[in-house]
């Protein structure tokens, strides 16, 4: 028993979120923030210092961007202006955040997960993956129950390959 006590707790303890640093939820809501604030401005300067060298970026339509270069490129004049919804954060480790965010991106809302490593620059993102959620207030679409299907017909005349040539209705 002791020894299955020892393999297992620090397996627990690995797999148990870690606090927060008093701030760092602030900082990471703040993060995402600015980077919203830099994508709105079109300032491509402000939005690159919140992304890391090697960020990888999957955009709602599925597109990966690579780098920080690419994903400052998606930042156009047809941009569309972007507003935070609600958004929850936690901390796998001390310098890594998990941020999922909800956005209002008019005609469409999106839910995005962003992970965050800690800089000496604060908290910068190293991946996003955003997913379109549905349209800005439409009601969410609930599919139509499959359609019973027909009754067979009876097959009359066959050949002596099984093909039907002549068929009616079952009984």
């Amino acid at each position: 028993m002791k020894i299955a006590a020892r393999l297992i707790l620090p397996l627990i303890l690995a797999a148990t979120p870690l606090a927060a640093a008093p701030g760092d939820e602030a900082a990471v809501r703040d993060a995402i923030g600015r980077q919203v604030a830099a994508w709105n401005a079109r300032d491509g300067a402000a939005y690159a210092s919140l992304l890391a060298e090697d960020v990888v970026l999957v955009t709602d339509t599925g597109k990966m961007l690579r780098g920080r270069d690419a994903a400052v490129a998606e930042l156009g004049a047809d941009a569309p202006q972007v507003r935070i919804g609600d958004m929850s954060v936690s901390f796998p480790t001390e310098d890594l955040a998990l941020a999922h965010v909800r956005y209002a991106v008019p005609p469409v809302e999106v839910a995005e997960t962003q992970l965050l490593r800690r800089a000496p620059s604060g908290w910068i993102a190293v991946s996003q993956q955003m997913t379109v959620v549905q349209a800005a207030g439409a009601p969410v679409a609930v599919a139509a129950p499959p359609a019973a299907p027909a009754k067979p017909k009876r097959c009359i005349l066959a050949t002596k390959s099984g093909d039907c040539w002549l068929s009616g209705k079952s009984k």
